[in-house]
């Protein structure tokens, strides 16, 4: 029976270690939500990276979970999960303690977070986009599905006639060129625009948006000027990320039969056997 390989998120959200990781992220967002944030963007940073955390941890726990005893198959189409998960799990933590220190000060000093509001600004928008970047670019190198045998299966293989190695499916170079190269871009492009602009929106070169922090209107603070690219930045990339990540999925998945045939000639017919049959599994 295959159903027991399926994905089971809502019993993988209680695994204690899902738990307690979420656990951290809800006390420091609590601790943001008593500060009354009436303008709610910079509070979405640190949600959405731990929301993308949170998808890969169940993909990581789902795989450790449903994986078949003595399997020859490393599936990886998302690439190396468990780190990615972990990339975006600091990425959201730092962003949290930002954003809290941020509303902190506007509360305590708030006649002074309307002049360094761009200092806490900065390093919140660029780890932000810097985190999508880093994941995507590690899901590049490392997204594959591939063979891997013991000693003693490999001892009855010849080296010398080997195709690709055993790998099965992985990203083409044309197209982890494209992919990476769209990454790089969008990070550059989008991290640059935003902060350009906010810094000309917020000295009052260009119009702009009202930004309300916590500490606006305590000691006649007003509200800040920031740019629209923030929140075209915000929103941009985990849909640009998701897609990307849809792109290389289909593109690891997506492998042919000729593809299975060329990678297992030079297997033993027990081994070969035994890799159609894990094929099987996590394809269906």
């Amino acid at each position: 029976m295959t159903e027991k390989f399926h994905l089971n998120s809502v019993q993988l959200l209680f695994h204690k270690d899902i738990l307690l990781k979420i656990g951290i992220f809800a006390i420091g967002f609590i601790l943001i939500l008593v500060q009354n944030w009436i303008s709610l963007s910079l509070i979405l940073c640190p949600l959405i990276l731990f929301g993308f955390s949170l998808f890969f941890q169940i993909l990581f726990h789902n795989a450790t979970i449903t994986e078949l005893k003595d399997s020859v198959i490393l599936y990886s189409p998302f690439g190396e999960v468990k780190k990615i998960s972990d990339i975006v799990l600091i990425f959201s933590y730092v962003e949290l303690i930002l954003v809290f220190f941020m509303g902190y000060d506007s509360l305590i000093h708030p006649q002074l977070i309307d002049n360094y509001f761009l200092l806490f600004l900065t390093p919140t928008i660029f780890l932000y986009e810097f985190g999508f970047f880093l994941v995507l670019n590690k899901s590049l190198n490392t997204a594959k599905i591939e063979i891997s045998l013991n000693n003693k299966e490999n001892n009855h293989i010849d080296k010398s006639s080997e195709d690709n190695g055993f790998f099965l499916s992985f990203i083409k170079f044309n197209r982890f060129k494209t992919l990476s190269l769209l990454n790089i871009t969008s990070f550059v492009v989008i991290l640059a625009l935003t902060l350009s602009l906010s810094y000309l929106s917020f000295l009052g070169l260009i119009p702009g948006l009202y930004f309300y922090h916590p500490g606006t209107g305590l000691e006649g603070s007003q509200p800040v000027v920031i740019s629209f690219m923030l929140y075209i930045g915000i929103i941009f990339h985990p849909i640009f990320s998701g897609w990307i990540f849809y792109q290389i999925y289909k593109e690891i998945v997506n492998f042919s039969e000729e593809s299975i045939e060329r990678t297992t000639k030079n297997l033993p017919e027990d081994v070969k056997k035994k890799v159609l049959f894990n094929l099987s599994i996590y394809r269906s």
